[in-house]
């Protein structure tokens, strides 16, 4: 299950649609990918270990609209949480 979600998670944010592969070399390129998406996340999560990070999203349009509306400075996208 922990493969899986990172899986679905790194589908998610590269925003990848469906792949349906039809030739073996194909198939092997997608695993092989798969793979090595798995085995850099452990790495991260490795190196990261016991340090803990917040990280923003993009926002839309309309909360973008918002925030300049409201004058409220949006923090960075990434900060270290100590």
């Amino acid at each position: 299950m922990l493969v899986e979600n990172a899986f679905r998670t790194a589908k998610s944010i590269l925003d990848t649609r469906p792949i349906y592969h039809k030739c073996d070399t194909t198939i092997q390129g997608h695993v092989f990918c798969s793979f090595l998406d798995l085995c850099l996340t452990r790495e991260l999560e490795l190196r990261l270990q016991g340090n803990r990070f917040l990280m923003r999203s993009d926002i839309t349009d309309h909360a973008s609209q918002a925030v300049r509306t409201a004058e409220v400075a949006l923090p960075t996208v990434l900060q270290g949480i100590h």
